[in-house]
């Protein structure tokens, strides 16, 4: 019987720092970085990342982690806490070991091994982005099912949902109007899909405030933490979208022109989250699904995209001065 080593990768996490040596001391930290530097914490393409080694995720529910932890990399060169130094953040400047006349910032590569999982995996985890995860259901029936899983298996999702149910007035989710509403569910929600509920429920109800969507869509799409998530509400969007564009053609109402232009500025903004996802493969097809098509624009930079999982297209070579 033959075996096939699961798809791998490595994922790396760079922390940042800026300081100085004081008696061979090393005195750095996060805090003294300055407008020029980079965030605290870089992705491998040395872009922000808006996590770090305590709440990263792996980019979708089809990956799991290979290692229980982030390890700190030690690779040659680095000191016995793992950074390298440089005297500044830019690249005509190398990287080395401690040396007090020409070490004002270091960093520190975090890396973790992820693995894909393979197709006869039981999704039993509730967090994992089945259709189940995004059906939104009664509060009743969340309630129901939430006592018949917390008995059964004590789950941390059952728990969750049992005690947001609890929290709901008679059963029924409050209806969100206004995007400072949204802003305040999507910070209080725990997972992707009550994140996903939400946005939808605005959707439904905040017609007076759509107007002002597109100003908050890079927001919305930094609370989610997968990329699928985001993916998901992205298709959402533009059905909306679309929904509304045919519903003024038909009506010719202006209202409803008026409304459709709001969600096509939203859509688009959203786009523009998902083109920067840290996953080019995952970009890659959102835009060939059809979900995305500005995505695929090769005027928009699809053509210069380098994913942190080495899926992005190989450059053209040169061609040969021999022809």
């Amino acid at each position: 019987m033959s075996f096939h080593e699961p798809e791998s990768a490595i994922d790396i996490l760079y922390e940042n720092e800026r300081g100085g040596f004081l008696c061979g001391i090393a005195l750095f930290s996060s805090k003294a970085l300055g407008n020029l530097d980079p965030t605290p914490w870089t992705n491998a393409a040395h872009h922000p990342s808006p996590t770090n080694p305590q709440n990263a995720q792996v980019p979708d529910p089809s990956w799991e982690w290979a290692w229980p932890e982030w390890r700190i990399n030690h690779d040659d060169g680095v000191d016995e806490g793992g950074w390298e130094y440089s005297f500044m953040f830019a690249r005509k400047f190398s990287w080395h070991g401690p040396k007090w006349w020409s070490s004002f910032v270091r960093r520190r590569a975090w890396i973790r091994k992820r693995v894909r999982k393979s197709p006869g995996t039981p999704k039993t985890d509730p967090h994992l982005l089945t259709p189940e995860y995004f059906t939104v259901q009664p509060a009743a029936e969340v309630r129901r099912s939430s006592s018949r899983g917390s008995s059964r298996l004590g789950s941390r999702a059952s728990i969750s949902q049992a005690s947001h149910a609890d929290t709901d007035v008679g059963g029924e989710k409050p209806d969100i109007e206004d995007l400072e509403s949204l802003l305040r569910a999507l910070r209080a929600a725990r997972i992707d899909r009550e994140k996903i509920d939400a946005v939808d429920n605005f959707l439904k109800n905040g017609q007076a405030d759509v107007a002002h969507l597109q100003d908050e869509m890079h927001e919305i799409m930094s609370f989610f933490v997968f990329q699928a998530s985001r993916r998901v509400l992205l298709t959402r969007l533009t059905k909306v979208y679309d929904e509304t564009l045919s519903r003024s053609k038909e009506g010719n109402d202006p209202a409803l022109q008026e409304q459709a232009r709001h969600l096509e500025a939203a859509v688009k903004h959203a786009d523009e989250e998902v083109r920067r996802l840290e996953y080019w493969s995952d970009v890659k097809a959102v835009a060939e699904g059809g979900h995305s098509t500005g995505a695929a624009d090769d005027s928009r930079g699809w053509d210069q995209w380098q994913g942190v999982d080495n899926s992005a297209p190989a450059e053209p070579r040169p061609p040969s001065t021999k022809d």
